[in-house]
């Protein structure tokens, strides 16, 4: 995944039809960019430039950034995607009002990323005991339907899309 980057544009040169802006490293402190911002509109061609906006970014995934999204944010959503990989990026994609900053919540909900949801219920299976029950039942009439699991789990689980398959999240976390 790319390094999280943002695209700062000075709004008083874009309002005088000149593009001036600077990309800016994301995964640092909230202060940082606010820093690397102040700069950007000090050499803006257009004098008392103030206002600024995102107007582009990179390596935040299928998450969406606001042109006024907050630099704490920002910086807490680069930092768990540096620390998470893309799945943290999915995680908020899911619930954009999650706070991005409650890394706990993202690693209680995430379940990994498997090959698809019947790889997850399989091996879910396996560690809840369900085909030892199965084994060890009396009857030959007692065995674990894994495609009724698999669509429990999708009812009850939250997936997104990965590069390999998906990543598995519990939303009730």
């Amino acid at each position: 995944m790319t390094d999280q980057r943002i695209y700062i544009a000075c709004l008083a040169a874009y309002n005088a039809s000149i593009l001036h802006g600077g990309w800016i490293d994301a995964n640092q402190p909230a202060d940082a960019i606010a820093a690397a911002v102040r700069k950007i509109l000090a050499t803006s061609p257009v004098s008392g430039a103030e206002e600024w906006a995102i107007h582009d970014y990179e390596g935040f995934g299928s998450l969406r950034l606001s042109e006024w999204e907050s630099f704490q944010r920002v910086s807490d959503i680069a930092s768990g995607i540096a620390l998470h990989g893309p799945a943290f990026a999915a995680w908020l994609a899911y619930d954009s009002s999650r706070d991005p900053a409650d890394i706990e919540c993202f690693s209680d909900s995430y379940r990994g990323e498997w090959r698809s949801l019947r790889h997850f219920a399989e091996n879910y299976a396996d560690s809840i005991g369900l085909y030892e029950l199965a084994d060890q039942a009396e009857s030959s009439y007692v065995t674990v339907d894994i495609e009724m699991l698999v669509r429990d789990l999708d009812i009850e689980l939250y997936t997104a899309e990965s590069e390999r398959g998906i990543y598995v999240f519990d939303p009730n976390v």
